[in-house]
This record gives C-alpha cells, structure tokens and sequence, in this order.
C-alpha cells in the first residue's frame, strides 16, 4: 500500500515537472521577442539597394540578410523586391504572390502577426483569382518562405486561430 502511494507522488511530481517546463517554454515564446531567442539578431547594417535591380536579385539579397538572421535588412529588401514585382510583372503575378508570401513569413519571425496575415491573404486571393478555369494553377501552390531558392524555412510564430 505504501509503495503505490510513493508511486503515486513520484508520478505526481513528474507530471508538476513537465507541467512546469511547458509553461515556460510557452512564456518564453510569448515574452520574448525572435531576437531575444536567436530567429533574428540586432543589425545597424545599411541597405544599399542598386537602382537597377530586379526582382530576383533583391530576392537574392533578401535570402542572404535572412541566412544571416539579419531580419530588419530581409524585411526591407523583400519590400523593395514587392515593389519591383508590382511594376515589372503586374500586381497580379506570381513574383508578387511569392514577394508577398515571403514578406508575410519575415513578418511573422518578427511577431508582427496582423501584417503577415494581411500579406498572406491578399497573396492567397491572388493565386485562387489567377487559377485556370481546368483547376490547374499557375503553379501558384502554396509557397513557403523564399521558395524561389528551394529552400523553405516556415516559422510559425504566430498564433492560428
């Protein structure tokens, strides 16, 4: 009898251990900002942007600042590639759906849920206004974070709901 109520209070304990680390995992998640916890890191880099760029080169670029965690520079970038985008290909091309879907990733590292969710929609109504009448896309399939280089990196810090 006794040793099933050691049993009882070694599980009990257990499950308070875990209880415990789950909540502050969930609270550092919350508190801290991604550059606290290592997604992004502090930069006073500057941008220099050519003139003459195009879109796949400042999405290039924006892939490299990414790599180096360097989300301030990334985001600004991939608003210029956006830009860029909107005026050489039309408001409605893939380039754009992909600037935005990449712009609403760097968003959403960065926590700042309600533009990610604004870019992320508008870009979704993009792709569905453009599929064709046979329901195949342009090849407008859901793109992850900077898939113009194979390489998707989603993060989903934002809460769904």
């Amino acid at each position: 009898m006794m040793r099933k109520k050691e049993m009882s209070i070694k599980r009990i304990r257990t499950y308070s251990l875990i209880f415990v680390f789950a909540i502050s995992i969930i609270t550092i998640t919350i508190l801290y900002s991604p550059r606290q916890i290592g997604l992004c890191r502090q930069t006073h880099e500057q941008v220099n942007i050519s003139p003459s760029a195009t879109w796949e080169e400042l999405t290039d670029q924006a892939f490299e600042y990414y790599k180096e965690k360097m989300c301030a520079e990334a985001t600004y970038v991939t608003e210029r590639a956006l830009q860029i985008a909107e005026q050489t290909y039309g408001n409605e091309s893939i380039e754009v759906t992909k600037s935005m879907d990449n712009l609403a990733a760097l968003y959403r590292i960065q926590v700042e849920c309600e533009k990610a969710e604004t870019l992320s929609i508008e870009a979704k109504n993009i792709k569905l206004k453009n599929m064709r009448p046979s329901g195949i896309s342009l090849g407008l399939a859901s793109e992850i974070f900077f898939d113009t280089h194979g390489k998707g990196g989603y993060i989903p810090l934002c809460p769904s709901g």
